[in-house]
């Protein structure tokens, strides 16, 4: 398996080769090794006297691989990095469907602005699909296997995974298109 791959055995432990893995790998490695440690906490209601919700990541990844799934189901795996994009409430969904997207082999489109011009996209990108999904919460609750994600480090680093959008502040807005690498050693 791949995520094996990424690590070595010091003194009889699996050690992971920081630096050498990819986002999707690292989410299911730390599932395994530590499902009940904290990813996110984010409050139940707007009035924050209701609580807060943890979010660990064995839920993280099973959201994740739950989305990877459906995705899977609902368009396929891409062999040609096509873009997919999500649009919903600003919330840990980014984060399932960008590591989704990954292991299905979809670059992400991050748009900040994409509730303005989804009409727009749908008037001048043919053959364009929009699917509903599911709350938060049932992407969270509930088991799902493991979406299968078997690459290496060194076969995937350049691969492309995330369209990012300029606000347009200074002129039109521009594209910028990053790959595994470009994300996990940004300085």
């Amino acid at each position: 398996m791949a995520h094996e791959a990424n690590a070595s055995l010091t003194n009889g432990h699996t050690e992971p080769h920081y630096g050498s893995r990819l986002l999707p790998q690292v989410v299911d490695e730390l599932a395994e090794s530590n499902p009940s440690r904290v990813y996110a906490i984010y409050p139940f209601t707007s009035d924050l006297s209701k609580g807060f919700r943890h979010v660990t990541m064995g839920e993280l990844a099973q959201a994740v691989n739950k989305v990877a799934f459906w995705l899977d189901d609902t368009t396929g795996r891409s062999t040609t990095f096509e873009t997919i994009a999500y649009m919903g409430p600003s919330d840990i969904r980014y984060t399932i469907f960008f590591l989704a997207a990954i292991k299905c082999g979809y670059k992400f489109f991050c748009a900040t602005q994409m509730e303005f011009i989804v009409q727009d996209l749908k008037q001048s990108v043919q053959n364009m699909a929009i699917y509903s999904v599911e709350s938060l919460d049932n992407m969270l609750d509930g088991a799902s296997k493991r979406y299968p994600y078997e690459v290496t480090y060194k076969d995937a680093c350049w691969d492309p995974i995330l369209v990012l959008q300029s606000s347009g502040s200074t002129g039109q807005q521009i594209a910028s298109v990053d790959s595994h690498v470009l994300i996990l050693h940004d300085k």
